[in-house]
C-alpha cells in the first residue's frame, strides 16, 4: 500500500514513540545504548549519557578512531584496522595537524583519457603538517585525501565526519584521465 494512502494510525509521532519508550527504559525493561531516563515535572525525559553515543570515525584525543567504514573498507592506521583490540593510535603530536583520509584506488580509464569507474583498494588514517588541498579530491594516480579532524597543540579543534562514510570516483571532465573524489 503505498504511503499516501496509508492510515494516519500507521504513522507513530516522534514524541509520542519517546513517551511510549521513557517509561520502558526507566524501569528497566529496555536498555538503548547511551540513552537514560530521567524523571522531570512532566513526565520522564530521555537523553544521552556523557560519551555515551560514539560516532563512526571520531578521532579522540588520545588518538584512537571509533570504528567504521569508507567505501566498504575499514581504515588502517599504520597498516592496522581501527577494529584491531588493541586499537591502533595516531601520534596527533604539537603544533596544527592534520588527521586526514587518504583513499587509494585502481582507476579505470578508457584510453588513458576518461574515468569509467573505480575500485577502492585501501583506506589509511594519517597525521600531517599541512592541510589537505582541494586538488586533493582529483587525482590520476588514484591517491586521493580529505580531511577527518584538525588538532591544535593535541587538542581537537575539528571533526568532519561522524559517520560511515561512501565515496563515489568520477571523471573530472578534464580529459587528462583524472578521476574526482565525492564522499557521501
Amino acid at each position: 500500500k503505498p504511503a499516501a494512502n496509508a492510515p494516519a494510525r500507521a504513522f507513530v509521532r516522534w514524541g509520542t514513540l519517546m513517551r511510549l519508550l521513557a517509561p520502558l527504559i526507566q524501569g528497566g525493561k529496555i536498555s538503548l545504548e547511551g540513552i537514560e531516563a530521567q524523571e522531570v515535572a512532566g513526565g520522564v525525559h530521555l537523553r544521552t549519557r556523557s560519551g555515551g553515543i560514539k560516532y563512526p570515525l571520531v578521532v579522540n584525543g588520545d588518538g584512537s578512531v571509533v570504528p567504521g567504514i569508507v567505501a566498504n573498507m575499514t581504515p588502517s592506521i599504520n597498516g592496522v584496522p581501527i577494529t584491531h583490540d588493541p586499537p591502533p593510535r595516531l601520534n596527533i603530536g604539537n603544533g596544527t595537524r592534520w588527521v586526514v583520509l587518504e583513499i587509494e584506488a585502481d582507476l579505470d580509464k578508457i584510453q588513458g583519457i576518461y574515468v569509467q569507474g573505480a575500485t577502492v583498494k585501501a583506506v589509511n588514517i594519517k597525521v600531517q603538517s599541512s592541510a589537505p588541498q582541494p586538488s586533493d579530491l582529483v587525482s590520476s594516480s588514484g591517491r586521493f585525501k580529505t580531511t577527518l579532524a584538525t588538532f591544535n597543540s593535541g587538542v581537537k579543534t575539528g571533526q568532519f565526519h561522524f559517520q560511515s562514510l561512501n565515496v563515489m570516483i568520477v571523471d573530472d571532465g578534464s580529459g587528462d584521465g583524472k578521476g574526482e573524489l565525492f564522499i557521501f
